[in-house]
């Protein structure tokens, strides 16, 4: 991995790498298909709908956790409870929880303040101990767990994880270690010394062609739920202008990025959700300075991530928007200060990764109204009554039809007032040893296929 994992408990996880790290060691009532991303039951043997407002979930008999304790209903309840205290990074996603009782000794019902067209996607969040659930979150490595792995060793730079015989998904056949090693350089030499068997996401192109014609190594690539867009401050006066958000937009040669830096492996986007086809944003320099001109000239600072590939991208992200006439200084940062950057509204732009879009109904808690720091991540401030009037309108629709068309607006809407800029859908690319041959991960980037490895 590029950056450190600081923790992996369920309740606080933001990194990307201790999100996946943790989803290897718990288990949700339901978990995602690996393929489709459709919920199915887990550590649940079965649901149903009551109504509109309740949800009857029946747990599996004979689930235990790591230590060999026993799911129960109160663990289910406990769990819930929470997700929805202020310092979780749930509590936005199960604000329309009114409440989790039982049903007997093996049945929970989930009561809603509204119908929540999601919260059979949101119930793939990991069960946890009542006992230990009730205390403060912390780096997690503590944490009894439902997955398939238990934790073994855990410090910010090596994660070590070892087959659990109480694991949901079976018994796992391979011990893992997940390493940080932040230079790229060293992440490609581990790979061909023999010393790492898995690289998901964390080799810029440029270095591929040195490991593809490794009969000892093999690349795929994944079509992946991601994208890559900037993020714009609404609180700068002048970004508060969608005619000047039309122009940077304009300004961004997507064709060019995915074709060169990415080699292919990423397509240019249209809007947020990777699975509405579109024609991509296009790219039109002239309209640009148009749109631009007789405007105070713009003075900009974008932020990234330090790694490699993404500063390089933003320096050319840079250059064509001082094509345009607007000055951008590029501040690349580590994972903590970035965030600490972003939730603090200490930026202009910056160039992120929304991780999963599987679930449209995620783009709230980015994009809403009601959802800025600290109760969400719409870090950009973004105040668009259309558009949090769509985002509630599709999370309280029950129809997979109508709740279709409403996203289908929403994305059209994102794509004409621009409140983010689109940039592009990146493939997972994977690089793995002939030792985990056949490993690729979830098209939102999970790790779950470890646990099958031969």
């Amino acid at each position: 991995m590029s950056s450190y994992i600081d923790t992996i408990d369920p309740r606080v996880v933001v990194e990307v790498s201790g999100l996946r790290a943790s989803r290897l060691v718990h288990a949700g009532l339901l978990c995602l298909d690996g393929k489709t991303l459709a919920p199915n039951p887990c550590a649940a043997e079965s649901y149903r709908w009551l109504d509109d407002r309740h949800l009857r979930v029946q747990l599996r008999p004979g689930v235990r956790f790591h230590s060999g304790k026993a799911l129960d209903v109160h663990d289910v309840i406990a769990t819930f409870a929470a997700y929805k205290r202020p310092e979780s990074r749930r509590a936005s996603m199960f604000e329309p929880l009114a409440s989790v009782g039982t049903d007997g000794d093996a049945a929970v019902v989930f009561t809603l303040v509204r119908p929540y067209a999601t919260l059979l996607t949101d119930l793939d969040a990991p069960i946890l101990r009542a006992d230990q659930v009730r205390q403060a979150p912390g780096t997690g490595e503590w944490l009894d767990g439902l997955g398939p792995y238990r934790v073994t060793k855990f410090a910010p730079q090596q994660v070590e994880l070892e087959p659990s015989d109480t694991g949901i998904a079976g018994l796992a056949r391979h011990c893992v270690i997940v390493r940080t090693v932040t230079d790229e350089n060293a992440r490609a030499l581990r790979l061909l010394s023999g010393r790492a068997d898995v690289a998901v996401d964390q080799l810029s192109p440029a270095l591929l062609p040195g490991l593809e014609h490794r009969s000892d190594l093999s690349i795929a690539s994944v079509t992946s739920t991601n994208v890559v867009y900037l993020s714009v401050n609404h609180r700068r006066e002048s970004l508060r202008l969608q005619s000047v958000r039309k122009a940077l937009s304009l300004a961004i040669d997507r064709d060019r990025i995915t074709r060169t830096f990415l080699e292919h492996r990423a397509r240019p986007a249209a809007g947020l959700l990777p699975f509405v086809v579109q024609e991509p944003q296009p790219f039109d320099p002239g309209a640009a300075r148009a749109l631009l001109r007789g405007l105070p000239h713009l003075a900009l600072t974008l932020l990234t991530s330090n790694d490699r590939g993404r500063v390089t991208m933003a320096r050319y992200l840079a250059q064509l928007l001082a094509d345009v006439g607007v000055t951008v200084e590029i501040v690349a940062l580590e994972f903590g200060t970035l965030l600490g950057r972003l939730n603090g509204g200490q930026y202009d732009l910056a160039m992120l990764q929304l991780p999963d879009v599987s679930e449209p109904n995620v783009l709230g808690h980015f994009l809403h109204s009601e959802f800025v720091p600290p109760r969400g991540a719409n870090r950009g401030y973004i105040a668009d009554a259309a558009l949090d009037k769509m985002i509630d309108e599709g999370r309280g629709e029950l129809d997979s039809g109508k709740r279709a068309r409403v996203y289908a607006r929403l994305d059209a809407h994102i794509r004409e007032t621009l409140p983010v800029i689109p940039l592009w859908h990146e493939d997972h690319v994977v690089v793995v040893s002939a030792r985990a041959k056949g490993f690729v991960p979830a098209p939102d980037g999970r790790w779950s296929l470890l646990a099958s490895l031969p």
